[in-house]
């Protein structure tokens, strides 16, 4: 019942913006319970405090608590601890419990999306400004975009995203780290994406399309990063003990082989 409460809280964004003017400790609490519903708790609560997350990432004061307490590998692990996309192991799962994993797999990958936008901006914004310092005299016609206070949402649109993209794919350095996208890389998580993308297509539910668009625009996000453009050549493991490299998988899902969504 608090799961879902907390979803819709976080749905309802001029309250969750109130909620984030609430003294530091007790939105650190808020943090941690959501984080504990995604570790303990059912399918349906883990379900609803991944879409809270998602949610509210777009708030800069809940997306640092989140990184603090080491959200990023709980939500990573509400994901890769499923059976269902096991490698290796034929897990029997009735179609009910089928239908309920897939469906975590579908709010994960949207709540990582929306965790890496909300990075993204940050980045690309940080970028933009040092970039401005920098070359004071040739940037002096440019103004300066002002930053939301940590308790606003900031929101992106696709294009805003691809711009912010390209921001860093010129502007950042080839050996810049990057905390959010090495985190995620380190846990196994570029990998895991793979095998999402590949095991969906046989998976047919009506969040399929969402669920390998999700997917593949966080892998998106993080080929920023020279290492995981590399790791994206490297082979990856399929269902069906089949092996190929992570490229062909992205390719094969841009090109429409899983599903026909523009």
């Amino acid at each position: 019942g608090v799961s879902i409460c907390l979803y819709y809280l976080a749905y309802c964004e001029d309250a969750l913006e109130r909620v984030c003017l609430l003294p530091h400790h007790i939105l650190a609490d808020l943090v941690s319970y959501a984080l504990w519903l995604l570790e303990c708790s059912h399918d349906s609560g883990r379900c609803h405090a991944t879409m809270f997350f998602g949610f509210s990432f777009q708030f800069r004061i809940i997306l640092e608590e989140f990184d603090v307490q080491d959200g990023l590998r709980k939500l990573y692990n509400v994901m890769s601890t499923l059976p269902i996309l096991a490698v290796e192991d034929d897990a029997a799962l009735n179609e009910d419990e089928e239908c309920s994993a897939r469906q975590i797999v579908r709010h994960v990958c949207v709540a990582l999306k929306r965790y890496l936008e909300a990075h993204l901006h940050i980045k690309a914004e940080y970028v933009r400004r040092v970039h401005m310092r920098e070359n004071a005299s040739e940037t002096s016609h440019m103004k300066i975009p002002a930053t939301l206070p940590s308790y606003k949402a900031f929101k992106s649109s696709p294009e805003d995203v691809q711009e912010q993209i390209n921001t860093l794919l010129e502007l950042m350095s080839f050996r810049a780290q990057w905390t959010p996208v090495d985190e995620l890389m380190r846990l196994g998580g570029i990998t895991l994406l793979l095998q999402v993308i590949a095991f969906a297509y046989e998976w047919n539910y009506s969040g399929r399309a969402e669920t390998v668009r999700s997917a593949l625009e966080v892998l998106c996000i993080c080929a920023v990063m020279p290492r995981v453009q590399l790791h994206l050549c490297e082979r990856v493991d399929l269902p069906d003990e089949a092996m190929t490299v992570g490229l062909n998988v992205i390719l094969g899902a841009a090109e429409g082989e899983i599903v026909q969504d523009p």
